[in-house]
């Protein structure tokens, strides 16, 4: 059987840091609940909002536009939004697209870098680049990439990343490591992410000694089947993905899953929503979604291209949201609003019951 997910003892140190995250979450969050929302450390922006595969279970794989306009960052959106926020640390460049297909990624990542900070991104990496363009890469200031390669073999591989080329994706990675080690740079920190499913599993180990080789961490993921998503449906029966993907190994599957009756575990997430609270995540045109499960740009709480950042964060969408975790202890935290993405979101423990 091959070995997936985290040792014993691991996976109880990560529960037990969740806890204590968890225990202190109403003295981290006492400021909103006082109105004076403290603006992020960290957010997440997405560069692009296509991709040139077409994963079965992502939204945009399936051809679900995910972004107003063009779906584009713009680098003088991204400069606008960056000039908002001094204090930001640390920045994802991913969510619904491929970050690497912008003709500018190098680009946007330097600017931040010299701003001091953290950059991170995922790519499927199956992508035609010359050696110049991984070379541009690493000096960018790229923090870290995980790189999404669930399989080790073409067969394998090919059942969930459709229109991938397995062979392209490991002859980039070995690339990128080569041109780290030409530039003798520590950065970026390089991460074979395999997520885990029923027909790649029994290659798990295979690919754990393919990045030893190439000299990359290694880690894998559960699969998601897109039920914790708010706001898009994938189309097939919930239980039809499950006997589709979920791995036979128990430790392989995230801890729970939602039924096709509505029916989950309470709740699928634990802990509040602190993407509401810490880490907004940005479309390429600019619109402030509530979280990353959000897809239509419809439900975004506000667009940088119209309003500033402080305005979009402290606005009746955001305080109403965050009512539903942490009670309002002041007008300013009062939001009039009653219904919006967030009621009702079955992902996490909310405050109230709301109807």
């Amino acid at each position: 059987m091959a070995r997936v997910g985290a040792s014993p003892l691991r996976a109880a140190l990560g529960r037990s840091r969740a806890r204590v995250r968890r225990w202190l979450e109403p003295v981290r969050y006492l400021p909103f609940a006082l109105g004076h929302a403290r603006r992020p450390r960290s957010i997440t922006i997405d560069p692009l909002s296509r991709c040139n595969l077409r994963c079965p279970l992502c939204p945009t794989g399936r051809g679900h536009n995910t972004s107003a306009g063009k779906g584009i960052l713009t680098l003088s959106l991204y400069c606008k939004i960056l000039d908002q926020l001094p204090k930001l640390r640390t920045l994802s460049l991913f969510n619904w697209g491929e970050p690497l297909l912008h003709p500018q990624i190098e680009e946007i990542i330097g600017i931040a870098h010299r701003r001091g900070i953290a950059v991170h991104a995922h790519s499927n990496l199956s992508l035609k680049k010359d050696d110049a363009f991984f070379e541009r890469l690493i000096d960018s200031g790229l923090t870290s990439l995980w790189v999404s390669i669930d399989g080790a073999s073409e067969e394998t591989y090919a059942r969930y990343r459709v229109g991938g080329d397995f062979a392209l994706a490991i002859r980039n990675l070995e690339r990128l490591v080569k041109a780290r080690r030409r530039l003798g740079s520590k950065t970026p920190r390089i991460v074979w992410k395999f997520i885990v499913h029923r027909h790649n599993e029994h290659e798990v180990d295979k690919a754990r000694r393919m990045a030893r080789e190439l000299g990359v961490e290694f880690t894998t993921a559960a699969i998601g089947l897109a039920d914790d998503l708010v706001d898009y449906s994938i189309g097939e029966p919930l239980e039809e993905r499950r006997r589709e993907w979920l791995p036979d190994a128990p430790a392989a599957r995230a801890p729970g899953y939602r039924s096709d009756d509505g029916a989950t575990r309470t709740p699928i997430y634990e802990g509040r929503c602190t993407q509401l609270f810490e880490s907004p995540v940005i479309s390429p045109a600019g619109d402030v979604m509530p979280c990353c499960y959000a897809t239509h740009p419809g439900n975004s709480f506000g667009s940088l291209e119209r309003s500033s950042f402080d305005e979009i964060w402290n606005n009746a969408a955001y305080r109403y949201s965050r009512s539903l975790f942490v009670r309002p202890l002041s007008e300013r935290a009062h939001s009039d609003m009653r219904k919006n993405v967030c009621t009702g979101c079955p992902n996490f423990r909310q405050r109230r019951r709301v109807g």
